[in-house]
């Protein structure tokens, strides 16, 4: 049984465009993770500065659960993006 995997047309898998592959995908996570990060301080900082000022432990929990869930499903929609762009090729 053979390990090479077809991907595209007259493309195969090999080891070294696998790690690529998978190389690439770690770095768009990271940039789209980065630019979140940046969306969230230049779009919010005040906001949430003003804001954690007056609440108390909890609340401010509350508030960095709201954080994380803006984060995860931002990441779906890049992710099904990115599924629907590979599906075009």
């Amino acid at each position: 049984m053979s390990q090479e995997v077809a991907i595209n047309e007259g493309e195969v898998a090999t080891p070294d465009n696998c790690a690529e592959r998978q190389r690439q995908h770690v770095k768009r996570k990271q940039q789209n993770h980065t630019r979140l990060q940046c969306w969230i301080s230049h779009a919010h900082i005040e906001r949430l500065q003003k804001l954690c000022m007056s609440l108390e432990d909890s609340q401010a929990s509350v508030i960095e659960q709201a954080i994380d869930q803006l984060y995860f499903h931002e990441q779906l929609s890049l992710d099904k993006r990115d599924e629907r762009r590979g599906g075009d090729q």
